[in-house]
């Protein structure tokens, strides 16, 4: 197996788009183009880009296998950026960070970083955001969160060192703009139907809402994004009260929508219990009648979500500029993959090669070459790839055999087809072979009381199935 040099953090003057950003230098040099609004406002008009969301696993079984997908899912995928969740109460604090400098380091994926405030003190807070800012990570999602649980919750304890100084999600806005002026972009939660509060259920209404996230946006939130839903109408209303609200706040605002693939009947239903994110007649319909075979619930998903974001584009293209969709992927990958081709969100691979390159590649959707002119002629920089061509140059020997850097004439006529080109990784991504075989919840498990089955976290609240 031959390595095909594929990512577009290896070349970052040739994918400008869009995961390729500036480096982030120990001394502090930062790139704008980290900043989810920049990269928004960076793409075409009538652009869609879509964003992924994954917790950090508990186990090393878990990361090594999140590590493997998150590394295919950049390159075959090729999300505008990711966001990492954040336990509540800072449970999650160091597997969360880890996370994220691997997204944003290592592949070189731009990171957003959940940070919740309930339960969360100055230090704690102050904490967080000198570590996020140390990896370069220029996006905080501001959240409440939820009470942290059992062990968490005792750990937190211990580590208190005053009052909490934070208790709602406009607090750590305006904490992060008061001390951090406009290093970080910060985004913050809105719900559709209404925030799921146990505590007011007869005040779960979009109306009830809204004051509070004015008063975000005011704070200095620089975009939204929604917890999830099934109800496309919910939405619609939603978008537009938002866009022709009086105060002018979210005219042009980034307004991204939350989706949760189907990943099977009884999460769905216990998710949709738990946000009180109200599923449709159509929709209950059509996996009511699939609902004893898992197989067939996640096809009739992806069929269900991939119609729920061609609604959306829709709705979104009342108001100017791209059109964006966050996906809960609770660290799964195959519907995902599904949702995201069928509607055609994927990004088109287009390289560029500018004058200060000094080397080319193949364009690995076809193995064309690109072209320099030299001597006021066209010249392609060198052949296409054979199987003889990387690490380095192979020499042919017409002996049967070959060994090191030979390469019998045969084989130097065959025209190199990497395993690592994006087609190959899309399929495994979408389940095409051992290593897209579906991951099991032992091996992505965040927490693990005595009492509950698996738990998955999104909007800084934890779920448990």
């Amino acid at each position: 197996m031959r390595l095909q040099l594929t990512h577009p953090l290896f070349f970052p003057d040739i994918f400008p788009y869009p995961n390729s950003t500036a480096v982030t230098s120990l001394s502090g040099t930062f790139s704008n183009m980290d900043k989810i609004t920049d990269k928004i406002a960076a793409l075409p008009a009538d652009a869609s880009y879509f964003s992924l969301e994954f917790f950090p696993p508990k186990t090393t079984m878990g990361t090594t296998n999140l590590r493997a997908r998150l590394d295919r899912m950049s390159r075959a995928l090729r999300p505008l950026f990711i966001t990492v969740t954040w336990g509540a109460g800072g449970s999650t604090a160091s597997r969360s960070l880890e996370l994220a400098e691997l997204c944003q380091r290592d592949l070189g994926i731009t990171t957003c970083l959940h940070l919740t405030c309930t339960n969360m003190n100055k230090a704690l807070v102050d904490e967080a955001l000198s570590a996020a800012k140390e990896l370069g990570i220029r996006n905080i999602l501001a959240l409440r969160g939820d009470e942290p649980r059992g062990e968490y919750r005792d750990a937190l304890e211990q580590r208190k060192d005053g009052e909490d100084e934070f208790v709602w999600a406009v607090d750590l806005v305006r904490y992060i703009r008061k001390h951090y002026g406009d290093f970080f972009c910060v985004g913050v939660a809105a719900y559709p139907e209404g925030h799921a509060d146990g505590s007011h259920p007869a005040e779960q209404s979009l109306e009830h809402d809204l004051p509070y996230l004015v008063e975000k946006v005011q704070a200095g939130a620089d975009f939204i994004m929604t917890q999830l839903f099934y109800d496309v109408e919910a939405y619609d209303k939603f978008e537009r009260v938002l866009r022709e609200h009086e105060s002018g706040l979210f005219k042009k605002m980034p307004i991204i929508p939350g989706l949760m693939p189907i990943q099977s009947y009884q999460i769905l239903k216990r998710t949709a219990k738990l946000s009180n994110a109200r599923l449709p007649e159509s929709i209950t319909d059509r996996l009511d009648a699939v609902r004893g075979d898992d197989e067939m619930v996640k096809k009739v998903g992806v069929d269900i979500l991939s119609e729920i974001v061609e609604s959306v584009k829709a709705i979104k293209s009342r108001t100017p500029g791209a059109k964006g969709f966050h996906f809960y992927t609770l660290n799964l990958e195959k519907a995902v993959a599904f949702i995201l081709e069928r509607s055609t969100l994927i990004p088109a691979l287009t390289p560029t090669v500018s004058a200060s390159s000094s080397f080319a590649i193949d364009d690995i959707r076809g193995g064309a070459v690109p072209e320099f002119l030299i001597n006021g002629e066209k010249k392609k920089t060198r052949r296409q790839s054979s199987v003889g061509s990387d690490p380095h140059n192979f020499v042919i020997v017409d002996r049967e055999d070959a060994e090191n850097f030979e390469a019998t004439a045969a084989e130097a006529g065959i025209i190199k087809d990497g395993v690592n080109t994006r087609a190959n990784t899309l399929a495994i991504s979408e389940g095409e072979g051992t290593l897209g075989r579906e991951a099991t919840w032992d091996e992505y498990v965040l927490l693990s009381p005595s009492n509950c089955s698996t738990p998955f976290a999104f909007q800084g609240q934890t779920f448990f199935q």
